[in-house]
């Protein structure tokens, strides 16, 4: 069983000792995020799809330009990969979150428009990994998780709901079809538990009430633990799935 708790774990374990090694380059180059790649691609394989037609880091033809793709499900092997059956990409944001909000937000939108302006019916995914509250970086350097930065975490939320469930082919393409917002609530000692309950993101003073009750019906489509069998579902009823199940 492919649980999503052990590559979080996984990738949090590699990230507090990177940062304890003030390794800012295993932070920056992709090394420690790759945890959550490995769900997202071992997912994929225990439903049975085959390892040969999933591709990481490889550029798709776009309607803009050719953009790298963190995971693609693609028969294709050109260098550039010209016919994609699905998508995936996985960013993660664990400091300094708030001041990175408007280059988040404009890549993610940026991202979608230019596969969907070319593929129509292409299923895309995302997985975007933030705390409940930022961690302190300099804290990190020696060793120590401390909670720090009170981010704006409504307007996080409000946006990924914006471009979650893309229902049809002709929907708004900038949305995704499967979007999962890994919220990760980590205490000082290590521990961690991830939050796909928003009544509990307000009982700790992330959200406010009124926000619950606008958007707790909404919520789920932003669940992380349904997000890869959604993409899959949303590709067999477009496509069928014994296209890439074997």
């Amino acid at each position: 069983m492919v649980n999503l708790y052990d590559y979080v774990t996984r990738f949090l374990d590699s990230y507090t000792e990177g940062a304890s090694k003030n390794s800012t380059n295993a932070i920056r180059t992709g090394t420690i995020i790759n945890n959550i790649h490995d769900y997202a691609q071992d997912y994929l394989v225990s439903v049975g799809v085959p390892d040969s037609y999933i591709v990481r880091d490889r550029k798709c033809e776009g309607f803009f330009k050719p953009k790298e793709q963190d995971i693609l499900v693609t028969k294709s092997i050109h260098r550039i990969c010209k016919n994609p059956e699905i998508s995936i990409n996985v960013r993660s944001q664990m400091s300094s979150i708030q001041k990175n909000f408007d280059t988040l937000f404009e890549r993610l939108v940026a991202e979608s428009v230019n596969l969907h302006e070319k593929y129509e019916d292409l299923p895309c995914g995302y997985l975007y990994l933030i705390p409940t509250v930022g961690l302190d970086s300099n804290a990190l350097k020696q060793g120590k998780i401390i909670t720090k930065e009170r981010f704006n975490l409504e307007k996080y939320i409000n946006c990924f709901l914006k471009l979650a469930a893309r229902k049809s082919s002709t929907d708004d393409k900038y949305k995704y079809e499967a979007m999962g917002l890994i919220i990760v609530d980590v205490k000082e000692d290590g521990s961690f538990s991830i939050v796909d309950d928003l009544e509990y993101i307000f009982s700790i003073g992330r959200v406010s009430w009124d926000f619950f009750l606008e958007y707790r019906d909404n919520f789920n489509d932003l669940n992380p633990f349904n997000t890869m069998n959604t993409l899959l579902n949303v590709y067999d009823s477009r496509r069928g799935i014994r296209n890439i199940v074997r």
